[in-house]
């Protein structure tokens, strides 16, 4: 397995984590499954051009498949900005969105509409030869729901009066285009020009706006931004010691890079278990302070409330105290 293959892997492997931590991490409102499915879509699309990149056979049915799971990202980041952070968008717009999407994606699997053929060298990577529908529906289609993405995002920034909210639409955004520039460039632009040497490249870059997007959803109630990059700093190492396995040439070597995946697995598991405790250990200290917080300014309020109700007797005794040694309600019997 070249190079190339491995980092089309570990964008595979890494999707597939964010999608899970998406799952299990993250409140399950519309925006969120839209978002998981969506990442689902992203492993579809990595793990095609895996087996388009190595497998012999059926190179059109892969090459169909690259082309057919991309038309449901952007259309899956379009309906998570419609439905983010708001819990309900006009559906009319959602059914005509869908039925678009499906449309174009059948588009892709019908064989010589998108893909014509497939043209294996004896050197270099395979070369696609495109039909009608690549140039009149998917080239046009892609790029503009990417754009419509960016646009639906920036209005529900623009629309929002939450810090955290238009935090979260900003790490969205900026990881989004970013990203689905690079996508863009080596799995559309240079292929519609006949330049396939980097079409690995976008598969592998995905990471970028999973990873932002994952962090913006699930940061503001279950995970730490800490916790977070340790999680994803672990799981690359982990990967990468895992690559190694598959690439040894001797069996010692072999035996060797075993040991060392278990040792730095075994270390990974306790550094992750150190910094979520540690997190934890500031969220209860943090909430002890708002506690005590809330509990002095509650004696405060208490103290100036009972002062005030103290004083107003006290004021109409000391006028009446006054009023009658000035003798102003008479002579004071000597008795008194």
């Amino acid at each position: 397995m070249d190079i190339k293959n491995i980092l089309v892997f570990f964008g595979i492997l890494l999707n597939i984590y964010f999608a899970i931590l998406i799952h299990f991490k993250s409140e399950r409102s519309k925006a969120n499954i839209i978002f998981e499915s969506t990442v689902w879509a992203i492993v579809g699309w990595c793990i095609s051009m895996l087996l388009y990149r190595t497998v012999a056979l059926n190179d059109e049915l892969w090459a169909r498949f690259l082309y057919f799971f991309p038309t449901f990202i952007p259309t899956g980041f379009v309906l998570f900005g419609l439905y983010f952070p708001v819990k309900k968008t006009h559906k009319v717009w959602v059914y005509l969105i869908v039925l678009l999407n499906v449309l174009v994606a059948l588009f892709t699997l019908i064989p010589r509409q998108v893909i014509q053929e497939v043209i294996t060298p004896t050197y270099g990577e395979k070369i696609i030869r495109f039909g009608w529908a690549y140039y009149y529906i998917y080239l046009i289609y892609i790029p503009l729901f990417f754009l419509l993405a960016y646009l639906v995002l920036l209005k529900r920034y623009k629309e929002s009066s939450s810090t955290i909210i238009r935090s979260q639409i900003i790490t969205i955004l900026v990881g989004l285009l970013i990203a689905s520039t690079v996508g863009m460039i080596t799995n559309l632009v240079l292929p519609t020009l006949g330049v396939f040497s980097a079409n690995w490249a976008g598969q592998f870059f995905t990471f970028i706006w999973i990873a932002s997007a994952t962090y913006a959803i699930v940061k503001h109630g279950f995970l730490d931004v800490k916790v977070f990059t340790t999680q994803v700093f672990v799981v690359i190492i982990l990967l990468v010691l895992l690559a190694r396995l598959f690439t040894f040439t001797t069996l010692t070597n072999f035996f060797l890079d075993l040991g060392v995946f278990v040792v730095v697995l075994v270390f990974s598991v306790f550094l992750v278990k150190s910094v979520t405790g540690e997190i934890r250990q500031k969220e209860e200290l943090t909430e002890l302070n708002e506690k005590l917080k809330t509990l002095d300014a509650q004696k405060n309020e208490f103290i100036s409330m009972a002062a005030h109700e103290l004083r107003a007797p006290m004021t109409a005794i000391k006028g009446y105290i006054s009023m009658i040694l000035e003798g102003d309600v008479g002579n004071i019997p000597p008795k008194a």
